[in-house]
């Protein structure tokens, strides 16, 4: 007998269970691809399981010495810009976690030729649009030479300073230094070993640098209050809002970003790039499987999401209509929906909720068109 390929039935399919509080939900050293999409610009390059310590930097936490590295403006001379993101979805109340290393081209104090590039970290990213221009994020230089060394950004438009949601020591600071008053980064120089490979590496970073050592980042998510904290370091650093200003999804993918926003080209582009490692995402709360417009109830318009999108890779399709992650829009996440259906708040009182007879004959038209694709 032939197994059958009809997606769940209300009465068969078990509700998945959510992660328990803490749980972990995705993690990765970043060694391998997989579970990751790269969005970038021409000029620009993401190279997994890269071995650092060909360049001279110490081992961060772990065992070994891999980690993803990030390059942008590598030859053309313009801005350029690269995001890694998980190909799974993430909603409710989550952290994410990573470590992150900044090089650049020296003399370290004021940096070489090209030098000041960004790095950083995004959540609510629709794994798509390449650069800042998705979700909530926020990014340091790494030579403190920019006009403006730490930026936030909600779906692309940066967020000023003077914003009453940056930790209040930062408000007002500027190039060179904006964490100077804080003590965010204290200067240091490039590991010996990078010295005895690259002389000009020479000299300390300025107060405030975020260069030359292993940052780690903190983003504590919470989607019911539309917030998004970042902490660096363990100092609070700016808690983004999406009920103000520009606003942003808090539900979506985690992105890693690497940036040049400048059009001169590193005078060593073997210094000049950004690592990443120890990628974990947890759970403060258990998500709701098959949430896909993260309103809190698994109903019509989470079907619609991926009936609109049936059949298609992503991109073009919503990423959203794809929570198995696999880049298709298909059965396994139409069965995300049909086995968590009617889970979470119900809709306001009046709203159309589908019998379980007409949501059956929907997933049969489905089934009909995956064996047309078939």
């Amino acid at each position: 007998m032939k197994k059958s390929m009809y997606p769940m039935s209300l009465a068969a399919c078990l509700l998945a269970a959510g992660p328990s509080l803490g749980a972990t939900l995705f993690s990765s050293d970043l060694t391998s691809a997989v579970d990751f999409g790269v969005v970038g610009t021409a000029d620009s390059a993401a190279t997994f399981g890269f071995d650092y310590s060909s360049v001279g930097i110490p081992q961060n936490s772990g065992s070994d010495t891999l980690a993803l590295k990030l390059e942008a403006n590598v030859s053309a001379g313009a801005v350029n810009s690269i995001a890694v993101v998980t190909n799974q979805i993430f909603s409710g109340a989550y952290t994410v976690e990573f470590d992150m290393w900044m090089n650049y081209t020296g003399p370290l104090e004021f940096g070489g030729t090209g030098s000041t590039e960004f790095a950083g970290g995004a959540i609510g990213h629709d794994g798509v649009t390449t650069s800042f221009d998705s979700g909530a994020n926020l990014t340091f230089t790494g030579d403190a030479g920019s006009g403006t060394d730490l930026r936030a950004h909600e779906n692309g438009t940066l967020q000023g300073l003077a914003d009453s949601t940056f930790n209040p020591l930062l408000t007002g600071l500027n190039h060179p230094n904006i964490g100077g008053e804080l003590g965010l980064f204290a200067p240091v120089g490039a590991p010996a070993a990078q010295i005895l490979l690259h002389p000009a590496q020479i000299e300390f970073t300025r107060a405030g640098a975020a260069g030359f050592a292993w940052r780690h980042f903190i983003i504590d998510v919470d989607e019911t209050a539309g917030t998004a904290a970042f902490n660096v370091d363990g100092i609070d650093v700016v808690t983004l809002n999406a009920n103000d200003g520009t606003g942003f999804s808090a539900s979506g993918k985690v992105g890693l970003l690497y940036a040049d926003f400048f059009t001169s080209i590193a005078g060593n582009s073997a210094v000049s790039f950004g690592l990443f490692d120890n990628l974990l995402v947890t759970g403060g709360a258990p998500a709701l499987t098959g949430d896909l417009d993260g309103d809190g109830f698994v109903g019509i318009n989470d079907l619609n999401i991926i009936l609109g999108n049936w059949n298609q890779t992503v991109p073009p399709a919503n990423p959203l209509a794809d929570p198995s992650g696999d880049g298709f829009v298909g059965i396994d996440d139409l069965n995300q929906v049909l086995g968590n259906w009617n889970a979470g708040t119900p809709p306001a009182a009046g709203a159309a909720v589908p019998e379980p007879a007409t949501l059956a004959l929907l997933g049969l038209g489905g089934v009909a068109m995956l064996r047309r694709r078939r």
